[in-house]
């Protein structure tokens, strides 16, 4: 069997897209909300590729962090197994704000998805690869279309899934608890509301000294961009806390590290 691609996709009514999604199946997904919307069409945008996980799987890989317990909610394996439950939670968090590409519910669960209607779903373990039979199996089982609400919506479409509400309080209370954060790569977009109140909200206490930006910049209008575009949501930043150089030059600078190889 050969591996599924992953799309992005709007569906279209009267001119108007009326919902955004990432599917593996696009004509499974039309048929199910013509159901809801008989005159409407779907549109393949183009392909979404998994950059979305990559992090995920680097952090497996160090085994010292599961995916089981490390989304900030119990996330088990769509390849289930015994040893699934035999993982802790896990001391460092990564939580997704807006949903994950791997975040599959299983087969029936549409709309907004019950927590415990949903598994991580992902090959680093090979087995897609190697027993693709029984990969395929597993897959006909789940939901075609991710858990992921657009990060352009606000809190309200947020709450409307239940496994997020989970994931914003958490990192809300990590927000709150941190005594130094450092952002990496984040463009804080004005178009994400939601983002922006949590990050206003949560770190309105922690001194602004405390705060760092990573980011690449290639020249001093990208650097006056960026630096206003945090100071406009956070306050005065200083600017000795902005490192424009990228992250995998800050992360090869920092003390007590052996050198990062790209």
């Amino acid at each position: 069997m050969a591996p599924r691609n992953t799309y992005r996709y709007r569906f279209i009514v009267d001119g108007r897209a009326v919902h955004i999604g990432i599917t593996i199946d696009l004509a499974r997904r039309e048929l199910e909300h013509r159901r809801r919307w008989p005159h409407g069409r779907i549109q393949k945008v183009g392909r979404a590729f998994n950059y979305d996980d990559l992090l995920d799987e680097a952090l497996a890989s160090t085994h010292t962090w599961s995916s089981e317990w490390g989304y900030g909610f119990f996330c088990p394996s769509s390849f289930y197994s015994p040893t699934t439950l035999a993982h802790s939670p896990n001391s460092f968090q990564l939580l997704k704000l807006h949903g994950s590409v791997n975040w599959r519910p299983k087969l029936g669960h549409s709309g907004p998805v019950a927590v415990d209607a949903i598994t991580h779903h992902h090959d680093w373990s090979g087995l897609m690869t190697h027993s693709p039979d029984i990969a395929g199996q597993i897959a006909d089982q789940l939901e075609p279309e991710s858990v992921i609400v657009p990060p352009v919506l606000t809190k309200t479409s947020l709450a409307e899934q239940p496994v997020l509400r989970i994931v914003w309080s958490n990192a809300f209370s990590s927000l709150q608890r941190a005594r130094e954060v450092t952002v990496l790569g984040y463009s804080f977009p004005s178009t994400d509301i939601a983002s922006r109140t949590l990050f206003t909200e949560a770190l309105q206490d922690l001194p602004r000294d405390r705060i760092r930006v990573v980011n690449l910049a290639g020249n001093g209008r990208e650097f006056n961009a960026t630096r206003d575009t945090y100071r406009t949501a956070l306050g005065n930043i200083p600017d000795a806390r902005f490192h424009f150089a990228g992250a995998l030059d800050w992360i090869q600078h920092l003390p007590n590290r052996d050198p990062v190889t790209p």
